[in-house]
Parts: C-alpha cells; structure tokens; sequence
C-alpha cells in the first residue's frame, strides 16, 4: 500500500517547519498538512502542496475532541492511509482521531519536554498504539523517562547547498564591509533559547553579534547595546556564510537544527551543551560546548573562535562532509518511509 500522509502541525515557526518541508518537499509520499493559519503560510512559503488551515487554539487540551473529529473527516476527504503529528501538543488530537479512523499514527518529537507522574500515565495511554520518532537520542532518551514510551531516532535532514557562498561574498550581498567580523545566532527569540545569555555579554565579544529571528523576547532583546536585530527570515542562509562564528545558546534543545545548518554552511559553532547539541557538535573541528546559562564563559570561548576564524577551505569542506553523513535527507527520508510502509503492512 502506497502511504498517503496526513501532517498535523503544532504552531510552529522554526525547526518543525524546515524539517517538515524538507520532508515535503524530497519525498515522493503524497501528503497534505494540517496546521494553524501562520504556521501553513510558512509552510507555502517552502511548498505547493495542500495545507488545511485549523484554529490556532485547536491542539489545546478542551479543544481536542473537535481536532480530532476534523482530522478524520479530512482524512477521509483525502484519502490519507497515515496520520503523521509533529510536537507533543498534538499527541491527544492524533490519537483521538487514530482511534476514530483506525489508521495508524506517528509522532514526530522535536523537543525534550518533562512530565508528571499524572502527565506521564497519561502520555503513556495515549502512545499505546502511536509509533514514536524522536529527532535525537537526548528526546528519545527523555521520552523514555516519561514512562517507558519507546521509539526510533531519525535525525533530521538538512540539504547541502551546491555551492557554499563565500564569505566575502555574503558580506557584499548583505551589504556589509569587507572586514566584518561576524557572531550570528539564528533561533526564535524566546527565552528558552538563552539568546539573553548571549545580548548580556555582547559588549565583551570581538565582532558584530547578529539576532536572526522573531518571538516573545524580541522588545526586551530590542533595548540591548552591542547586537543588531535582523528579524525573522525564512532563509538565513547568507548570515550563515557570512559568520566567523555561529552561536546556539539554548538552555534546552531537542536538536539544533540551525547548527546542523550553520555547519553545513562550513562555519564552526560555539553551543551550550544541553539536549541534542552534543551529537550536533561532536568534534573539535566543528566547533565548541560551554555550559549553559553561563554567559562569560560562553563570549570567552566565541573570542577563542574569533581569533582562529572558519579556517581553511578544508576545514569549512570537513563540516560540510560531516553534516552530509550524519545529517542526510535521504537518510531521514528512507527511514521514514520505511516506517510508514512497515505499519501499513500491519
């Protein structure tokens, strides 16, 4: 049987999005997707395909039950043979509508999330007959202490450009002087993300410190001296090439998939070493791990990187190869296809 796949989409801005489009826009599964109306307009931003617009409150938990009754109607509208959510909030929605439709449901996690004992045996039931992707084995792992739920690990994909722009290059279309030096962090500004932590010690690092992105902590980061605010971009990629360094601070991270980026763009990253990042960052030469919430120790170690710079065109191409191995779209693609397929065979 040939998957055709129903996505069901938590608001989401940032590595749900770019993973899933990668996904979409690689795969020869037929899909359509299901999300609230931001979260679809940036998901056409990245693909043509079909995407069904839900109210922005429906994966909440009084709101469950009327998610789920509309998954199954959709899903019996399109004919899906595969229910597919991503992020734990829509776990009560999808398994609700499994139940109604009988089809079988995947859960994409993307964070490391913790639970109650209560929250816990709840999760558990709902899992029961729900097939598990963790994006790392540090969620994998957190989800295994919420109660033995069990699942695969399918990192996510990230498509290496043809051509890594230069970083000359990049300053000239960015329209910045030659001799910039560059500290980026690309994440949503929201505090779990330690951009804080970063704003705090700007003055204290030897380059321009650059925010790309948009959230909750964007007026606070906004009366900040020593950073520049660039917004939210769909593409940030010519940030990327234009760094010396590029800096994820996270508190918590599922994964990082702007590192994994970062990295393939040939730029080295400075990253706290917490969730996900350390099987990101796992080599000297793709860059460095500093603690969390530690902010001098963590401008200490990017003026380590500043004083080195990006290295050789070599050392830029070992990155590049890394994330080509161990971050491969064909890789996460074959993998979920071929989960898809052996549960329809079931």
């Amino acid at each position: 049987m040939n998957p055709r796949v129903l996505h069901v989409v938590r608001p989401s801005a940032g590595g749900i999005v770019s993973s899933l489009c990668t996904l979409l826009t690689n795969n020869d599964v037929q899909a359509e997707v299901i999300a609230s109306a931001e979260t679809c307009t940036r998901i056409a931003s990245r693909w043509s395909g079909t995407c069904h617009v839900l109210p922005s409150n429906a994966f909440s938990i009084r709101q469950s039950l009327l998610t789920a009754v509309r998954i199954s109607r959709l899903v019996r509208v399109s004919k899906s043979n595969v229910i597919h959510g991503h992020g734990i909030s829509v776990l009560p929605a999808i398994a609700l509508a499994g139940m109604l439709t009988g089809l079988p449901v995947v859960l994409t996690l993307h964070n490391i999330f913790k639970a109650s004992k209560v929250q816990s045996l709840v999760l558990k039931l709902l899992c029961k007959n729900v097939h598990i992707i963790a994006v790392s084995d540090a969620i994998l792992k957190s989800a295994a202490a919420l109660g033995g739920l069990s699942g695969q690990r399918i990192y996510n994909g990230v498509m290496l450009r043809d051509e890594v722009v230069s970083k000359g290059d990049a300053l000239k279309a960015l329209g910045l002087p030659p001799d910039s030096t560059l500290v980026v962090s690309a994440s949503r500004l929201s505090p779990e993300k330690g951009i804080n932590d970063l704003a705090a010690v700007a003055k204290q690092i030897c380059g321009d410190v650059i925010i790309v992105g948009d959230g909750p902590e964007r007026q606070a980061l906004s009366k900040c001296d020593g950073i520049k605010l660039v917004g939210y971009l769909d593409d940030p990629w010519l940030w990327l090439c234009a760094a010396d360094v590029v800096v994820i601070p996270s508190l918590t991270e599922g994964l990082g998939l702007s590192a994994i980026e970062a990295l393939s763009a040939g730029c080295p990253v400075v990253a706290t070493n917490v969730g996900g990042l350390p099987e990101v960052v796992s080599a000297s030469h793709l860059g460095s791990l500093v603690t969390k919430s530690d902010p001098n120790a963590l401008a200490s170690v990017i003026n380590g990187w500043l004083s080195k710079g990006r290295g050789s065109h070599e050392d830029e191409e070992a990155r590049r190869a890394y994330v080509s191995q161990k971050f491969s779209v064909t890789e996460m693609l074959s993998l979920t296809t071929a989960l898809y397929s052996r549960i329809l065979r079931r």
